[in-house]
């Protein structure tokens, strides 16, 4: 389990501070996608459009909700079992040409609509879950905060 910060921005900006098991960043700043890996001295960069990992859950969370653009289908699947009895769990399929990368995904929002919880399940039957605490709505950000220079040493992996 892997556990951190995100910070996300209008135009498919985000930023993952991963702080266990491991430090790492993975961030993008609307174009392309960083992973960088300290204890690898390696940073890896990918045009945003080829990263098919960060698609899902992050088309939905910097998508502004608009579950019927991210999705084809959408129903109440409250019977998941949400984290908070206030809650609601809402059970999204893949848009044509995404089945073969997803098979749906469970969305759990607050009565405030904050999404505390993502669980895709993909056509394996894996499961990737993200959950969400101590959300903060708008706070303030910079333009730095999506960009990153390595370190001298680092090995720069163009994909």
């Amino acid at each position: 389990m892997e556990s951190g910060q995100v910070l996300l921005a209008r135009g498919g900006k985000m930023r993952w501070d991963y702080e266990k098991p491991e430090s790492k960043l993975f961030l993008s700043d609307g174009k392309e996608v960083l992973l960088w890996v300290p204890a690898e001295k390696q940073l890896t960069r990918t045009p945003l459009k080829e990263s098919a990992d960060v698609r899902l859950p992050l088309d939905l969370l910097v998508s502004h909700m608009n579950l019927r653009r991210a999705f084809s289908k959408i129903e109440f699947a409250d019977s998941a079992g949400a984290a908070d009895p206030g809650d609601r769990v809402l059970r999204a399929y893949p848009r044509r040409g995404y089945d073969q990368e997803y098979r749906d995904v469970l969305v759990e929002l607050t009565p405030s609509f904050d999404i505390r919880r993502l669980v895709v399940t993909y056509p394996d039957e894996t499961q990737m879950e993200f959950t969400f605490e101590g959300i903060k709505r708008n706070p303030a950000v910079t333009p730095g905060m999506f960009s990153f220079t390595p370190p001298v040493g680092t090995e720069v992996v163009q994909q």
